[in-house]
């Protein structure tokens, strides 16, 4: 019982109250500025182990996020954990950048998607942790998660120079 309260607040307090009211195409404008901030955070990032776990962690999330979106536009609820959309920690943190450029922009076509059908941005979809979350609440979910987690990449010389 105290759990689900806690993970309620927590919910509330990291995406739902972020989230509020606001439709898919301001969330997709959203997306898309901090696509450019996470994307220059890995640009900046060290190659190391590490980093690589971190980013590929980040784009698990990014693709599995993906999978459940597209219940709302009536797919199968598939429950299952996110590790299966984890790219591979080997591939090299330059890889991984464009690995999260291809799974942003994918992101950002099914928000299209999500609006073209005129899904209801309130329309719930469970989420393994929070319970169900509205799309927005989804979407926003992805914003703050990219912040966070790129954060977390400790800098270093770019990859590739």
């Amino acid at each position: 019982m105290l759990r689900t309260l806690f993970l309620r607040f927590v919910r509330w307090a990291i995406v739902d109250r972020h989230a509020g009211s606001k439709d898919i195409p301001t969330l997709q404008r959203e997306l898309e500025t901090n696509a450019k901030f996470v994307a220059d955070r890995i640009g900046a990032g060290a190659d190391t182990p590490k980093n690589r776990a971190q980013t590929a962690h980040l784009i698990g999330i990014e693709v599995w996020a993906q999978r459940r979106l597209r219940v709302a536009l009536g797919e199968a609820f598939n429950d299952e954990e996110y590790d299966g959309y984890r790219p591979a920690d080997d591939l090299s943190l330059r890889a991984l950048h464009d690995v999260f450029l291809d799974a942003r922009h994918n992101t950002l076509v099914l928000a299209a998607e999500l609006h073209d059908a005129n899904v209801d941005p309130a329309h719930r979809v469970a989420h393994n942790t929070f319970g169900p979350l509205a799309v927005r609440s989804w979407l926003q979910y992805l914003i703050g998660h990219g912040r966070f987690e790129s954060k977390r990449l400790k800098p270093g010389t770019a990859p590739g120079t």
